[in-house]
């Protein structure tokens, strides 16, 4: 029997080619796109589960206060509660998902709203009570004792508008009856890309970009960084507030909108993090304690600690310390040479010799040599503090205003101020809170300084306790308050209240005038 061979003519070998075909470019590259996306998803993925863990960290400091990444609340059970990320900046808080009646305040911001040094933990105390948010919650309890209040602390230190206004849009969904906003000290930088803020919210992004950049606790910081730009500053700061009244006023949430209180007196050179371009090394020990000292008008105090961090490892102290030492010595009264050569050499001839003739009583010499100089804010400064002596506290306010304007430090602009108030006006259902305009009523010549605060932007806790005291009064007069009939019963003591928050003794500084009748809404007597 025979067999017939195979045939291997053109049809045959045309189909055993398209067997064997390999897939077409397009097709390759598709394919690889899929297996290259799930593979990152997975990593993408691996990481935030890890970092909600603990098991690892992928946020640089100085971008933290920037950024808003994950939700700074999260749903456990039947509470909300600050969720692992925003424990990063946030105090820890909980309140019920299930709001029902309780009265429901978010306290928005940074570090001023937040209550540093106090509430982050940063002053000698046990428990996080002193910033406004504890005088709220304590008075408003006593006031209101039939009502379940929730007054949820959601300010961090370090950010601006931009981060406060992300945080603002989670919580209005949280079911709120007020918020409380008070921002403006951190406004120096222009806003990301909206391609760096989107792939922000990716862990994976966050982790690389930590490894190839490195990590800014070394030498960055926890402030919003400072831009040059000051008019596109404002407006992108206008904008933000605007997007936080609408989004508000689109739920029907009110809204207390508060100024900050400006510190116009301050002698410090924190540097705004960053107006020069340089950082300021992690401080500790003699050189930290000394700043303090300084900054919250202890000059007596300062001048050891000073001494030795001058002393101790270059690479610990921060630039000005031999200028903090300086001003110390002259505050003391010790106008020596010394002190002088080093304010000429860190500080310029010319605001050096400004200085010499302020701190020799000479001050209509000392203005009008300042007024030569070409460091224009630092004469500023100079020249209000001459006129206060001349005794024309107006011009001295004036003067040291504009200073602030030029190099803020850290200090909210006057003119971030006005943009607040003009956004109240405009507005309803948007309540003016004036702190600016309430800590000069409670300051002496109407010029806030060490009466009222501890640094260049933060109170100590009789003041933030005054600044409540302000919101507590709007928040009467314009009804926000909780629906029940008020106790009869006095308010409580405020020392009584700092030692129940096991508040530090008040600096010797610490002089606040008595309360006008017009911001009065408790018991303000120190």
């Amino acid at each position: 029997m025979s067999t017939k061979p195979p045939t291997y003519g053109p049809d045959s070998h045309s189909a055993s080619v398209q067997e064997h075909r390999e897939p077409s470019l397009a097709r390759r590259i598709a394919f690889t796109a899929i297996i290259v996306v799930s593979v990152l998803w997975v990593a993408n993925r691996g990481v935030e589960w890890s970092e909600r863990r603990g098991y690892v960290d992928t946020q640089r400091p100085a971008e933290t206060v920037q950024f808003l990444d994950e939700p700074a609340f999260e749903l456990d059970g039947h509470t909300f509660r600050t969720s692992s990320y925003g424990e990063g900046t946030l105090v820890s808080s909980e309140f019920a998902a299930n709001k029902a009646d309780r009265f429901r305040v978010f306290v928005l911001g940074g570090s001023f709203a937040m209550g540093t040094p106090y509430v982050n933990g940063e002053s000698p105390q046990h428990g996080m009570e002193g910033g406004i948010a504890s005088w709220l919650q304590a008075h408003l309890s006593h006031r209101f004792p039939q009502s379940t209040l929730e007054l949820v602390n959601a300010a961090a230190g370090g950010q601006n508008a931009r981060r406060v206004r992300e945080i603002a849009l989670e919580v209005l969904e949280l079911e709120p009856d007020l918020l409380l906003v008070a921002t403006g000290n951190n406004e120096g930088n222009l806003d990301p890309s909206l391609v760096q803020a989107e792939l922000r919210k990716l862990g994976g992004y966050r982790l690389l970009r930590k490894l190839l950049l490195g990590s800014a606790s070394k030498s960055g910081s926890w402030f919003t960084q400072q831009n040059p730009d000051t008019s596109a500053i404002a407006n992108q700061f206008r904008g933000h507030i605007s997007a936080i009244l609408d989004a508000a006023q689109a739920r029907g949430v009110p809204v207390l909108l508060c100024t900050l209180p400006v510190h116009l007196s301050y002698l410090g050179f924190e540097p705004g993090h960053v107006i020069t371009g340089t950082q300021w090394p992690p401080m500790g020990g003699p050189c930290e304690d000394g700043l303090r000292a300084f900054e919250a008008g202890d000059y007596a105090g300062s001048l050891g600690p000073l001494q030795l961090c001058i002393d101790g490892p270059a690479a610990h102290q921060p630039p000005p310390v031999r200028s903090y030492l300086a001003l110390a010595k002259l505050e003391l009264g010790q106008p020596d040479a010394g002190p002088l050569e080093i304010l000429e050499e860190e500080r310029g001839e010319c605001i050096a010799r400004g200085i010499s003739s302020y701190y020799r009583g000479k001050y209509r010499a000392a203005r009008k040599s300042l007024r030569r100089c070409d460091e224009i804010a630092d004469a500023l400064l100079w020249i209000g503090r001459a006129n206060r002596k001349l005794g024309d506290p107006e011009a001295a306010r004036n003067a040291m205003a504009q200073s602030v304007e030029l190099v803020p430090r850290n200090r909210t602009r006057p003119s971030f101020n006005a943009i607040l108030r003009e956004e109240a006006t405009e507005r309803p259902g948007v309540f003016l809170v004036d702190l600016e305009r309430a800590a000069e009523e409670l300051s002496p010549d109407g010029i806030p300084g060490p009466s009222l605060f501890l640094d260049y932007s933060h109170m100590h806790w009789w003041g933030y306790a005054a600044m409540a005291d302000v919101v507590l009064a709007k928040m009467r007069e314009f009804g926000l308050e909780p629906a029940e009939p008020p106790t009869l019963a006095p308010p409580p003591d405020r020392r009584s209240l700092a030692r129940a928050f096991r508040l530090p003794p008040l600096p010797a500084s610490a002089h606040p005038l008595p309360p006008p009748a017009t911001i009065s809404a408790t018991d303000l007597t120190p």
